[in-house]
């Protein structure tokens, strides 16, 4: 959640179920062995913009991990060195990227992403999608799929800046079960979740 500010100590030790994790942006303490034996974790996304505290056990044991941050950014987390994210791209005062290994993408900045013109050629990658604070609304048809160009998209996190789901925003994702909406949102438009299978 956008609140979060502290991974406790232990928090997620042992869990053998986690392959990707992101951090929000207003994380500003990990605490010790917090990913310690998460023999399945290989990639972590922190979206702060500061360094946050933590020790060298955060991922203890952990080889092969990927932590990635986003692009003007580089930072020491635990004792693992990032990465910046790849395929990074902006529309007005939005930002956003692609992580075609995972299917991550994120938005963040301020104001509306705008047209999906810009990564509707990449739609078959993205599974996750992060609206990050700042993002104010979520236009119509973003990721309608009518033509087919979402087949994978599953879950998505709208922040608690998002105030509006527009029209036919989300139609037929016919793989999107998870959905996670901020507490700003007052408005979700007509047929914006139309044809997906929501369990949560």
């Amino acid at each position: 959640p956008d609140e979060l500010e502290i991974i406790r100590p232990y928090a997620f030790s042992g869990n053998t179920h986690l392959e990707m994790i992101v951090i929000p942006m207003n994380v500003k303490t990990i605490g010790d062995y917090s990913f310690s034996g998460c023999s399945n974790l290989k990639y972590v996304y922190y979206l702060g913009t500061t360094q946050p505290s933590a020790n060298d056990n955060v991922f203890e044991g952990l080889s092969g991990l990927t932590l990635k941050v986003k692009n003007g950014y580089s930072f020491t987390i635990g004792s693992k060195e990032t990465i910046p994210m790849t395929n990074m791209n902006q529309t007005g005062q939005v930002y956003y990227f692609i992580d075609e290994e995972t299917g991550l993408m994120v938005f963040y900045g301020n104001g509306a992403p705008g047209s999906s013109s810009s990564w509707s050629s990449n739609g078959s990658y993205i599974k996750h999608i992060i609206f990050e604070q700042g993002i104010t609304k979520i236009d119509p048809y973003l990721f309608a799929n009518t033509n087919k160009n979402y087949p994978n998209i599953k879950n998505v996190r709208i922040g608690n800046s998002v105030t509006s789901i527009g029209d036919y925003a989300f139609e037929y994702c016919s793989s999107l079960t998870t959905i996670t909406i901020g507490n700003s949102v007052t408005s979700i438009g007509f047929a914006a979740f139309r044809g997906c299978l929501l369990t949560t």
